[in-house]
Order: structure tokens, then C-alpha cells, then sequence
């Protein structure tokens, strides 16, 4: 009986062993195959030129009144501060579909971008914060890979807040700009 226990246990541990070097290649591959991925999604996600709705949604918020009444005025493309021509800061509208990138120019790198895309012909437009599935999917691998999971969390954290602030940042100077150029004529309430 003990050498037959011993030999199912032998068994066993032969699988788990074998379980974990396939698990652990498949972990590697699948890496390997989100980063190239990812990387050449990269390559075009923040060019103006490109497909609006583009990345997916990581996280949304309702329009204020004035950043709705702002997008909604825009006549077309906005470019502003072209620190480089690879990855500018700009609005661009086509039809009722809004696309924001706002580089944050403190920072010089940028590990994980995020766009801002609005939908005005919803009946309730939110801002969306958008970024690339093949990267955040990377993420996930690496997280799970073990130890790395409270460092993998806090680099997203810290990188999705910090984009979230630049595209709210760059869409409230846009208001501010248009608001002291144009001043909007404010109506009291009775509607006189």
C-alpha cells in the first residue's frame, strides 16, 4: 500500500513540476505576444490621423456643462503645443465624435497613454478615458505573475491619474481660452 501511495505521490509531483515549466513558458509566450502587440498599437495610438474611437474604456465620467458646451461649438481640429509631432496635444472633432490627447509636459516619458473620447450624439455623453487593451492585458499577466502584483497596481494608479489629470487639465484651459475670447452671454433664469 505505501508503495503504491508513494508511486501516485511520485506521479503527482512529476505533474505539478510539469504543470508549472508549461504554465511559466505560457506565462513568458503570452508576454512576448501582448508586448509586440502592444507596442505597435502604441506606435499609432496617439496620432491625430487615425480612427477616432480607438483603445478601450477604462474609465468614464459625465460631461460638465461647460466642457459639453465647449465640444459642442468646436467647428474642427485643434492642435495645440506641438512639442513634437509624434504625440501632440489636440481636440479633434469629427461629426459628433470628440478625440482629446493631452501630453503632459512634465513628464517627458510616457509609459502608458490615454485618450480622452467624448460621443455627443448620445443622449448622455460622458468623457471616456481610453487606452490600449493589448498593454493593460500585459499588465494583467504581469501582475499575476506573482510578486509583482502591488507594484504593477501602484504604476497603473499612479500613471492612469496622472494621464486623467492632463486630459482634464488641457480641456479646462481649452474652456477657459474660449470663455476669455468669446464670453458666453449668460441668461437669467426666467429665461429673459
Amino acid at each position: 500500500m505505501d508503495e503504491i501511495l508513494s508511486q501516485i505521490l511520485g506521479y503527482l509531483m512529476f505533474l505539478i513540476y510539469f504543470l508549472s515549466i508549461a504554465l511559466g513558458f505560457l506565462g513568458f509566450t503570452l508576454s512576448l505576444v501582448l508586448a509586440v502587440w502592444g507596442f505597435i498599437d502604441l506606435d499609432n495610438f496617439r496620432y491625430m490621423d487615425v480612427d477616432i474611437k480607438r483603445g478601450y474604456k477604462i474609465w468614464s465620467q459625465p460631461l460638465t456643462v461647460e466642457q459639453h458646451d465647449y465640444l459642442k461649438q468646436l467647428s474642427g481640429d485643434g492642435v495645440e503645443e506641438l512639442y513634437t509631432t509624434r504625440h501632440p496635444t489636440f481636440i479633434r472633432k469629427h461629426n459628433d465624435q470628440i478625440l482629446i490627447s493631452a501630453k503632459n509636459h512634465m513628464i517627458s516619458t510616457r509609459a502608458l497613454p490615454y485618450l480622452g473620447y467624448v460621443n455627443l450624439s448620445s443622449s448622455n455623453p460622458i468623457l471616456e478615458f481610453r487606452s490600449s487593451l493589448p498593454m493593460h492585458l500585459l499588465l494583467i499577466v504581469v501582475a499575476l505573475s506573482g510578486f509583482l502584483l502591488p507594484f504593477v497596481m501602484i504604476a497603473f494608479l499612479a500613471n492612469f491619474s496622472r494621464e486623467k489629470e492632463s486630459i482634464e487639465n488641457f480641456l479646462r484651459k481649452k474652456i477657459e481660452e474660449t470663455t476669455r475670447n468669446n464670453p458666453i452671454k449668460q441668461y437669467p433664469e426666467n429665461g429673459k
